[in-house]
């Protein structure tokens, strides 16, 4: 390069800034599906419902009005009458309350219970791991229906006794996974480096052993949110769940049997709100496990780059 021809300008790239689907891959592998959304959107729905839905509905839930018992759905009951003459569409809005309520205290204790006992037994080993997991394996080998209804039986019926009942059940699930992944994970490199450097097992299992296996709690987490709903509305239509006047999905099934034949809205809606509510946290469970496997990811964001 000669004096007169100056120093050379650096070439700078102009690059295009990444498309949403690039910056946020795991929301954009989450949410891939129309369906998911739609499920996705269903479960927030509900989630409203259960925290403004006395505010919103349009009857009271224990309004009685004999005059209009056994209605069919129309403009003024969209969902009809019960034979009491209260309005279904209500009542469902209003139940959705103490089912959500139920559901997420209950999983919540599982999980804190559960992940807890999985972390120890499977980082530590020994009879650490022996007396926690067998523990655990008793408890799984009852059906969980019936260990819920002996657990309700002993407690006597009531909202918290249904929620202490399923919060048992479902500890053996967290407990399994998460005892699983530490399997996988207390080996990694990683571990074997902050072992070196004099960590504690406290600040390894809390900083680096419990961030790395989230993804397969949270895919837990849902799935077991769905089937806690289902265990409360058994509860509740034996009558060991919420108790009345507290309307519930499953009371109301129960109260709603005895008219199939002229009045069948009164099981139709109850159950229908626990049918797309369980599908809806089984379709964004299932969304969640694919966009939290690196492999299905991948294959995900593929697809996305050929359409």
């Amino acid at each position: 390069m000669t004096a007169a021809e100056g120093p050379v300008e650096p070439v700078v790239e102009m690059q295009e800034p990444p498309e949403e689907g690039q910056r946020w891959p795991l929301v954009a592998a989450l949410f891939d599906s129309r369906v998911t959304i739609a499920a996705a959107g269903f479960i927030v729905l509900i989630l409203v419902l259960a925290v403004i839905g006395e505010a919103i509905a349009p009857y009271g839930a224990n309004e009685i009005n004999v005059m209009n018992q056994l209605q069919p759905p129309n403009l003024t009951h969209l969902f009809g009458t019960d034979e009491l003459g209260r309005d279904v569409f209500s009542r469902v809005i209003i139940a959705a309350r103490p089912s959500v309520m139920v559901s997420i205290v209950s999983v919540t204790l599982a999980l804190i219970l559960g992940v807890t006992i999985g972390l120890l037994s499977g980082f530590f080993g020994g009879w650490t791991d022996v007396i926690g997991m067998r523990s655990m394996d008793v408890i799984f080998s009852f059906p969980v229906m019936l260990l819920a209804l002996a657990i309700v039986a002993m407690l006597g019926p009531g909202i918290w006794p249904a929620i202490l009942a399923i919060a048992v059940v479902y500890t053996p699930f967290f407990a399994r996974i998460t005892r699983a992944s530490v399997l996988t994970v207390r080996e990694e490199t990683y571990i074997k480096a902050a072992r070196s450097i004099g960590a504690s097992n406290t600040r390894i299992l809390r900083l680096h052993v419990l961030p790395n296996i989230m993804a397969a709690i949270i895919v837990q987490t849902s799935l077991s949110l769905a089937f806690a709903i289902l265990t409360e509305a058994a509860l509740s239509f034996l009558g060991l769940g919420v108790q009345p006047p507290t309307p519930s999905w499953g009371r109301m099934l129960f109260d709603g049997r005895g008219f199939l034949p002229d009045a069948w809205w009164m099981a139709v809606f109850p159950g229908a709100a626990i049918f797309l509510t369980v599908l809806a946290l089984n379709l964004v469970g299932d969304a969640m496990r694919d966009a939290l496997d690196p492999r299905q990811r991948s294959a995900i964001e593929a697809r996305r780059g050929n359409l």
